[in-house]
């Protein structure tokens, strides 16, 4: 039997590391055998947990002074089986290898490594013994990624995949049940020409940055990103190190490992920077209002932990994007908008001097007109977000152009049917959406309000919604497949509820229909109860919903919202003809239209409208695309 040992600590990101080693003298011995049998054509080595020996490669980079890795000297050809293989010591013999050496390594024992348990394992070598070099100064020859130039003796360039990550999805990485299986346990055979698992972005905290190469990927879009496609479906980037979304670097030659959750292309040399791109260049909306119902511009923006406590710098330039960039919208939907002494946690809720402070940097930034606001505080402690910050969503609105109409703010706990009287008009303006509703738990109201024009009377609805955070999801690129869609639960049941409660307020009765009992979310858990119940309806109610959904929009929230609503996703039907309702996303820390996390754009600043809004929608937004 073998014994084992353990060593403890934390990694960069603040996850519990842990490596176990299994003691060479009494691990079973496995000789001359190559580096590709070693790593197999699983995730998994065969060999895991044993100690093999007389093992000879080319050393082909290094790790600072704790690893370095061995290629093989006889590769098989076999794209399933890598040859080579990262050898973790820092042993005296080991920090004197270099790239280049020739070397064999009399035993070592077969390791799986990881720094969380929803990551993948990376097969290595530790406890290496009876290192010796045979020569120095050979040729380092790197595999090229894409083109048709030939690469190592007996191996042609590396195409990626350009759809699926692995099998185990099930054709969709956000396929949902989440987690039903686990690399780590299926161990599934290796395809690496048909699977990603076996794009660029801003960098992260720690200086890296995603790439991809001069091969072919999917979902490239305006900004030189890669935007997520139904399924999941972009090509897989690798993590390096620097520039901006968009910029470009000369050829990188480094090794391709994983740590931290990703697949990491660490660079053996520095990587030049060729071009970057800047945020200075981007350019304003082409999205006017007109002053009247013909041309009326909405504006969608997260701001982000806003309030007085924001820094000046960040105050200014979400001002100046509102102004400048998107053209003073006639309604502004806001989320995360914070307390007035955010975030200290004390029972101040109300965020008036939050609003003021924004509205008079909109009117410093060049804006003629100073925006009104329109806001319900929350009791305290029940939104969620940062302790004491009280986050809530809210308009700005130009009261030259709209008003609130018959403005009485809801009491914070109306039902649906208290919300809407018998023409399609709000009752509580502005209210909640089913607030007491179990799935708005630390989390964000809709906020629905019912706006007229000043001059003609004409109303229309625009609904502000935050759903719950995808914390606790896991890596796209980790073990659990599909990978965890952190708060689905919770999204799913936000969209149910809102899209119930939406769907109410597109109904504009005809003459002599009543309903029969009141149109609530509890009475009403589906749509297919509301149709059974109002046998007919006239959707007369133009209604936009907008927002920071956190999701995707071919993912099974938003499928469940779309459906259920009786709404239209604007980013996909867009009938705008003469006179319009106009539409501009934005998003503080990215380019002005767009959301980026780990490599992936993607649409979760949105706007879904009524069939009698749909056809006048123009829309633009959101990575370039």
């Amino acid at each position: 039997m073998s014994s084992s040992a353990e060593w403890h600590s934390n990694d960069k990101n603040g996850n519990f590391k842990y490596r176990r080693y299994t003691v060479a003298a009494s691990a079973p011995l496995t000789s001359a055998i190559s580096i590709s049998s070693i790593n197999g054509n699983t995730f998994l080595s065969p060999f895991r947990g044993q100690n093999v020996t007389n093992i000879q490669g080319l050393v082909t980079a290094r790790y600072r002074t704790s690893a370095f890795w061995i290629r093989s000297l006889t590769p098989d050809n076999d794209p399933a089986t890598s040859e080579s293989i990262k050898v973790y010591s820092s042993s005296a013999a080991a920090r004197n290898v270099t790239a280049g050496d020739i070397i064999t390594i009399s035993s070592a024992i077969v390791s799986e490594y990881r720094s969380s348990v929803d990551y993948l394992y990376l097969t290595e070598w530790t406890s290496p013994q009876g290192i010796v070099i045979h020569s120095r100064g050979n040729s380092v020859e790197a595999v090229p990624i894409g083109g048709s130039t030939s690469g190592v003796v007996g191996r042609r360039s590396t195409e990626p995949p350009k759809a699926d990550y692995t099998y185990l999805d099930n054709g969709d990485v956000f396929g949902y049940p989440n987690n039903v299986s686990l690399v780590s346990v299926v161990n599934p055979m290796l395809q690496p020409r048909l699977y990603g698992l076996d794009l660029i972005s801003p960098p992260n905290d720690y200086g890296d940055t995603w790439v991809y190469g001069s091969h072919g990927v999917t979902g490239k879009n305006d900004h030189g990103g890669l935007t997520l496609r139904p399924g999941g479906k972009s090509s897989d980037p690798w993590m390096a190190n620097t520039t901006r979304m968009g910029g470009t670097f000369s050829a990188i030659t480094g090794i391709i490992t994983y740590q931290y959750g990703y697949y990491t292309l660490q660079p053996t040399t520095a990587p030049r920077i060729i071009s970057s791109q800047s945020l200075a260049t981007q350019a304003p909306t082409n999205l006017h209002q007109t002053g009247g119902c013909r041309g009326l511009t909405i504006g969608e923006y997260n701001i982000e932990n806003f309030s007085p406590r924001t820094s000046a710098g960040n105050i200014a330039r979400i001002a100046d994007q509102i102004c400048n960039v998107m053209n003073y919208p006639t309604v502004v939907s806001l989320q995360e908008v914070q307390d007035n002494n955010s975030p200290t946690n004390d029972n101040v809720v109300s965020s008036d001097v939050s609003l003021s402070v924004l509205t008079q940097s909109i009117l410093a930034a060049g804006c003629a007109q100073r925006y009104s606001f329109a806001v319900i505080d929350p009791l305290d402690g029940i939104t969620g977000g940062q302790p004491g910050g009280n986050i809530r969503n809210a308009f700005l609105y130009d009261p030259t152009i709209v008003r609130l109409r018959n403005s009485t703010n809801g009491p914070g706990n109306a039902t649906i049917d208290e919300m809407v009287d018998a023409a399609g008009h709000l009752t509580y303006n502005p209210g909640y959406v089913s607030p007491n509703n179990t799935a708005w738990l630390a989390s964000h109201r809709p906020f629905p309000a019912e706006w007229e024009f000043v001059r003609g009377g004409k109303t229309f609805i625009t609904t502000s919604n935050h759903w719950t955070s995808k914390g606790g999801g896991s890596s796209i690129q980790g073990d659990a497949r599909p990978p965890v869609n952190g708060g689905i639960h919770q999204r799913t049941a936000q969209a149910v509820a809102t899209a119930v409660s939406l769907f109410a307020l597109q109904l504009h009765p005809p003459s002599g229909l009543q309903f029969r009992r009141p149109l609530t979310d509890h009475l009403f858990p589906s749509l297919q109860q509301i149709i059974t119940t109002i046998l007919s309806a006239n959707y007369n109610a133009a209604l936009l919903a907008l927002g920071d959904f956190n999701d995707y929009d071919f993912v099974q929230p938003l499928t469940t919202f779309a459906s259920q609503s009786g709404m239209s996703n604007i980013h996909e039907d867009q009938h705008a003809s003469q006179g319009a309702v106009h539409v501009c996303v934005s998003e503080l820390g990215a380019s002005a239209r767009s959301y980026v996390f780990v490599a992936a754009c993607g649409r979760e600043w949105r706007c879904q409208a009524s069939g009698a809004a749909c056809q006048y929608v123009e829309y633009e937004g959101e990575c370039g695309e």
